[in-house]
C-alpha cells in the first residue's frame, strides 16, 4: 500500500511541473480619453403615496414610492 501511494505521489509531483520556457503573457490596456465637453443631466424625482393615507403617523397601510433617476 505505502509503495502505491509513493508511487503515485511521484506520478503527480512529475506531471504538475512545467518544462521549457514560459511565455509570459502582455495584457493591452486601451488608452482611455477624457471626454471634452460634460454631459448635461438632471435629476429627475417621483413620490407617491398608495392606500389609505392619513394626515397623521397612523396610517400602517399606506405605501409610499419615491423614485429618483437622472435623465441625460
Amino acid at each position: 500500500m505505502k509503495q502505491l501511494t509513493l508511487t503515485t505521489l511521484i506520478f503527480l509531483f512529475f506531471t504538475a511541473c512545467e518544462f521549457g520556457s514560459k511565455n509570459k503573457k502582455v495584457i493591452e490596456v486601451p488608452e482611455v480619453t477624457a471626454l471634452t465637453q460634460y454631459v448635461d443631466y438632471y435629476v429627475e424625482k417621483i413620490e407617491e403615496k398608495s392606500g389609505p393615507c392619513r394626515l397623521d403617523s397612523t396610517a400602517k397601510q399606506c405605501i409610499l414610492y419615491q423614485i429618483e433617476y437622472p435623465i441625460v
